[in-house]
């Protein structure tokens, strides 16, 4: 993620948007499913966390969102 957001840095881009794809097992057990509902709970928490740090460092241009 910090590569990517480098590398947008000198683009010229006015806005970034990234888009994470979770889904309900990110925060629903799911009997035989603990290994996908693990990475879906890491993959929204990582969004939630480069969210908060983009903001905390005022990138006002980047965006996180969580489509589940």
């Amino acid at each position: 993620m910090n590569a990517f957001v480098s590398a947008c840095r000198g683009s010229g881009l006015r806005e970034i948007v990234i888009c994470n794809l979770t889904s309900r097992a990110g925060s629903t057990a799911i009997p035989g499913g603990a290994a996908y509902c693990a990475s879906k709970a890491a993959l929204e928490m990582f969004t939630r966390v480069a969210s908060r740090e983009a903001e905390l460092a005022s990138t006002n241009y980047i965006r996180f969102l969580i489509a589940n």
